[in-house]
């Protein structure tokens, strides 16, 4: 079983991102709450999967 906080995990989405899709950092970095729907969801999950 993992342990990893909250935080660590948004580091790790966040070197995800900067790798393979830094056009999507803006949803680490909006101060708003973001909507995730199922495209930008997608997107997310394949910047992370790329990643593996």
């Amino acid at each position: 079983m993992l342990n990893i906080n909250s935080s660590e995990m948004l580091n790790l989405l966040f070197q995800c991102l900067e790798a393979n899709r830094p056009d999507l950092l803006w949803v680490i970095d909006s101060e708003e709450l973001v909507s995730i729907d199922e495209q930008l969801g997608n997107e997310l999950r394949e910047a992370v999967a790329m990643s593996l």
